[in-house]
């Protein structure tokens, strides 16, 4: 995608790249043959079309990719005090922490991790063979690797943050004697994390220089606010954070500090911006895109294009058949709203409109509006609302949302500057007050002030999801804030009690089974262990 999107590049190239890394998943699968890369890797083109297969694998890989798909969404999202699960799906198990493997492996896991590595492969023929290339630009050689390791980190970051540690492939596959291997330690998965972006950010351009059309491009920006994110996860593997095993201890001392600092120098390069107008802002982001329109707040996103096959399934989850599928073509209505979630929006917070869905046409063409006082009759088919992002307005395709699916934005990054500097400091500092009152007064919210170490960690945790809630972002942020989410979800079971059992606001105290630090992370999918037999299984499971 240097002069278009990066699925439309030299398509006869990207036939090849195809067959390069699409055939069966060598990390997954039990291969026959490989393809010698000696007959591919011959010039430039050859280079940015390998490179165009892996970024393709983000969203549209063999395994039906993971980000953004309303796989990723259910599974990453819903085991947190925010979003709850629709009353006519089984997927309970997520909202009340009751999940096992045999459970899991009928699910979204199996797929995420394969796809997690087939993104893995496809990077790492990009990284190990671009450098033999003769005769090529060295700075387009550069950054063609930096961009393969940053998807890479990518792909790591997702696995690590969800299964702990996890077999680490550095090299690309070419024998049948390296294919199985036993899991790495999780602070060996961060340390190869932190080393790709880390060789890959002086390699990469500024989002500008690519060009207004090529934000789903690795940009320096991009990369270092991945590396942000990166230390702000392993900073958060404490004993102070909720409980963990020994061996998954490995915060270190300058984590935090190695964030802020990162994210300060993304704030000053002046790339991105936080524009002022909310309601404008988040239809233009999540509802109503205008094609080809330059949005200041994305740092990195996959762009949405019906014309080359890739739309968002995120909508699948939100409106219920019966009671408003116009919305979407369909749905399958496993995707709301956690009740005390949706009333801790103050009435001035002008996320809340734009959050939530609070108004839309039944089958029968007649308005339906949620109803907080009438729950049973207001005609929404649960009794919080649904998510509004990522929901068109007017009718659409099934399951499809031509939204960019983003994965890294702006408002993220004052976010996480609060939470670094906060922890560096052990208490709010005027650069973390005026990085989170930047978010809140977009929102229409007054600015914070006069707070303590723990209840400005608090906010932070509050005012993240708030924001970035429906994202696919909850399950790393829940565990960064441990602590803070697992009491807000006993809290918001023991407010489900009150009810009776057919009212379901969120998870049932009576079958709550939260337990860290077990389900801090998933099981390894069952089926990977029986094709990698030097998988072992994380504790609890």
């Amino acid at each position: 995608m240097m002069n278009t999107s990066i699925s439309r590049l030299i398509v006869p190239f990207v036939l090849v790249a195809v067959l390069l890394t699409g055939c069966d998943n060598v990390l997954q699968e039990e291969p026959t043959s490989f393809i010698g890369p000696d007959n591919f890797y011959r010039n430039a083109e050859d280079a940015l079309a390998a490179l165009s297969g892996a970024y393709s694998e983000i969203s549209s890989g063999s395994f039906g990719g993971y980000i953004g798909s309303y796989q990723f969404m259910r599974h990453f999202e819903k085991p947190s005090p925010e979003v709850g699960v629709g009353t006519n799906t089984p997927e309970f198990i997520l909202d009340e922490f009751t999940w096992t493997p045999d459970a899991t492996e009928r699910g979204a896991l199996p797929e995420f991790y394969a796809s997690a590595y087939q993104g893995i492969k496809a990077a790492n023929a990009v990284i190990d063979n671009v450098p033999g290339i003769e005769n090529m630009d060295t700075q387009l050689q550069a950054r063609i690797i930096a961009e393969a390791r940053f998807l890479r980190a990518l792909h790591y970051y997702h696995l690590v943050g969800v299964f702990g540690g996890v077999p680490l492939y550095a090299e690309e596959i070419r024998s049948l004697d390296n294919i199985a291997k036993p899991r790495a330690p999780e602070d060996s998965v961060y340390i190869f994390i932190i080393d790709d972006l880390e060789q890959a950010i002086p390699d990469l351009p500024v989002a500008s220089v690519y060009g207004a059309s090529q934000k789903e491009r690795a940009s320096k920006g991009a990369a270092q606010t991945l590396l942000a994110k990166t230390y702000l996860q392993r900073g958060s593997l404490n004993p102070d954070n909720g409980p963990l095993p020994p061996e998954r201890e490995i915060a270190q001392p300058g984590d935090y500090q190695a964030a802020a600092t990162l994210l300060q120098e993304v704030i000053d390069s002046g790339e991105y911006s936080l524009p002022d107008d909310l309601v404008t802002q988040y239809t233009a982001l999540f509802i109503e895109e205008e094609p080809g329109a330059v949005n200041p707040e994305i740092i990195f996103a996959l762009q949405s294009d019906p014309a080359v096959g890739y739309t968002s399934s995120a909508p699948c989850l939100t409106i219920s058949e019966v009671a408003g599928s116009e919305l979407a073509g369909a749905s399958w209505n496993q995707h709301t709203s956690e009740l005390p979630f949706f009333t801790s929006f103050e009435d001035e917070d002008l996320r809340k409109d734009v959050t939530f869905l609070l108004e839309f046409p039944n089958e029968a063409g007649e308005v339906v509006t949620y109803d907080i006082d009438n729950v049973e009759g207001d005609g929404v088919p649960e009794d919080s609302p649904p998510f509004r992002k990522y929901s068109k307005a007017a009718p659409g395709e099934q399951c499809a949302d031509d939204n960019d699916w983003i994965i890294l934005r702006y408002a993220d990054v004052l976010l996480m500057l609060a939470e670094a500097l906060n922890e560096v400091n052990q208490g709010p500092t005027p650069a973390a007050y005026d990085a989170i009152n930047q978010v809140r007064e977009r929102a229409g919210l007054d600015p914070l002030s006069g707070l303590d170490y723990a209840s400005f960690r608090e906010a932070v945790y509050t005012e993240n999801r708030k924001e970035l809630v429906a994202e696919g972002q909850g399950w790393w942020t829940m565990n960064r804030f441990w602590d803070i989410a697992e009491r807000r979800i006993r809290a918001h079971a023991e407010f489900d009690a009150q009810f009776p059992p057919e009212r379901q606001f969120g998870p049932r105290l009576d079958r709550l089974a939260i337990e860290a630090p077990k389900h801090r992370v998933f099981p390894i999918p069952s089926s990977s262990i029986s094709r990698n037999p030097q998988l072992t299984q994380n504790p609890g499971y």
